[in-house]
């Protein structure tokens, strides 16, 4: 696949203008930045890239959050453009600004160190332009003129009247975060990531059509962290149809900041597209990971999860005594654990007193036990859903059929599925003698009271019956328990 990389670079020429009524001195007198290049990009508009009526920047103004909004007045797009507001404060002797004010990540927009940003994991089309709130931009200045730099590279699809009807297009690069909450260092003007509360960065981007139907003809642009992908770059293209298509860049791959790479026209063959169904019930394993896909999102077909090979040798209480002088526990006192997503569940469960009290031993602790093979992390205890969704890739079951089994709906098994899975179990681990068949598996939901946990017991494919439970003693009852993680999917 080739490509060409072309230099998307950014100088803005700004003044600085004070303004206020004698009779009236406000206590935040008006600022006008003025910026007037033909190499100003914001927005793209064939080759050039124009500001637009709408846009605002950020600039610091003295505290940490979000920063003080500039607008400007202009009513049609161009190359230059003044932006006026109030309340921009010199960092030791430097003003600092930041585009667009929307990429902040929600209240966090500036530190006395730090301008905080957002590349979008999921990003919506727009022909011709760049996705909203993409084309990240900052700059620092002691005087009156900003030097604006990208701190976002970029990668341009077309598509023409024989082109596949694709709905969506993940580009992936293994090991490296491309999209997600990000910094710039106001010292150096030098980005990177970071660990604050609530920062998370993906190896991916999805640029997708907001309707769900094909992209139609024109180009399309989508926005990535510039970095080295020192293991290649990978390109999901989803088909209206649901089918998927992979083309890979093999080895190391650059793009800087502010790089465009050009994909040319997009031609797919219908022999490059597969079903994503079909990895359902597949061995996964990598690195420390090991497990059994049981769902693939039929939206994005790239983000997966796997139920673990492991499975507890014994039954476990769902929450014991951490000692014989410790009482034991009557009732669950957290509240909201009914999401369809089990890491929630978990968080919620962590972030209780009884939890932080120590005073117990948690079920579900044993998902980051690394004893169990889960040194890599990301594991937890899963929702009734997932486990529903476990069942049906079991027995072959529809994701919708999954989800709307009843207490003891009676169904039909498909044996080649569940021979399908067992075997992937033993593709992991050769010896592992598990079948999924007949076990009562621990959920990460509680109803009512709280002291109702909900657990689902898998009956035999004689039966072809699933019994989901919610007893008052389930919390003294002693079940089985398998753990579940998102994973990224590839073809």
């Amino acid at each position: 696949m080739r490509y060409n990389i072309i230099s998307l670079g950014c100088a803005f020429a700004a003044a600085l203008c004070i303004s206020c009524n004698k009779d009236n001195v406000a206590e935040f007198p008006l600022q006008t930045f003025r910026a007037e290049s033909p190499d100003t990009r914001t927005t793209l508009s064939g080759t050039s890239i124009l500001w637009m009526p709408s846009d605002e920047i950020s600039l610091y103004k003295g505290s940490d959050g979000e920063g003080t909004l500039f607008s400007t007045s202009i009513t049609e797009p161009s190359a230059s453009a003044e932006f006026t507001g109030s309340g921009a404060v010199a960092l030791n002797k430097k003003y600092y600004a930041f585009y667009p004010a929307s990429a902040h990540p929600s209240k966090r927009g500036w530190s006395s160190k730090y301008v905080y940003f957002q590349i979008p994991q999921k990003q919506t089309a727009v022909n011709g332009q760049l996705p909203e709130s993409c084309n990240i931009m900052a700059a620092s200045s002691e005087g009156t003129n900003f030097a604006f730099r990208h701190y976002a590279a970029f990668i341009k699809f077309s598509f023409d009247g024989s082109s596949p009807a694709i709905k969506s297009i993940t580009v992936s690069a293994d090991g490296a975060k491309i999209s997600g909450t990000f910094r710039v260092t106001l010292e150096t003007m030098s980005s990177g990531t970071y660990n604050l509360s609530g920062a998370v960065n993906y190896d991916n981007v999805c640029l997708a059509t907001s309707d769900g139907n094909a992209f139609g003809e024109g180009s399309y642009y989508l926005a990535l962290r510039g970095l080295k992908y020192s293991n290649g770059v990978s390109f999901t293209f989803v088909r209206t149809d649901g089918k998927v298509a992979v083309k890979k860049i093999v080895g190391e791959c650059s793009l800087s900041d502010g790089d465009l790479m050009d994909m040319g026209t997009v031609r797919l063959a219908e022999s490059d597209f597969v079903d994503p169904l079909q990895k359902i019930g597949t061995a996964y394993i990598s690195g420390n990971d090991k497990g059994v896909v049981f769902w693939v999102n039929p939206n994005n077909p790239v983000e997966g999860k796997i139920v673990s090979v492991w499975t507890s040798s014994e039954k476990l209480l769902f929450v014991k005594p951490a000692s014989a002088s410790t009482p034991a526990i009557s009732a669950l006192d957290v509240k909201g654990q009914k999401d369809e997503d089990g890491s929630v569940n978990v968080a919620k469960f962590k972030a209780s007193d009884q939890y932080k009290g120590g005073k117990y031993i948690w079920a579900l602790d044993e998902c980051e036990n690394k004893d169990n093979g889960f040194q890599d992390g990301g594991w937890y205890l899963p929702s009734s859903k997932e486990l529903r969704l476990i069942i049906g890739a079991v027995h072959g079951l529809t994701f919708e059929k999954s989800l709307t089994l009843a207490h003891k709906e009676k169904f039909s098994s498909t044996e080649a599925s569940r021979t399908r899975f067992v075997e992937a179990v033993k593709t992991c681990e050769p010896d592992n003698t598990s079948t999924f068949l007949g076990e009562s598996l621990w959920s990460s939901e509680t109803v009512s009271a709280g002291d109702k946990v909900i657990y689902v017991k898998l009956n035999s494919p004689v039966d072809g019956q699933v019994s989901f439970s919610q007893q008052n003693n389930a919390l003294t009852s002693t079940l089985k328990m398998r753990c579940v993680k998102k994973v990224r999917i590839t073809y």
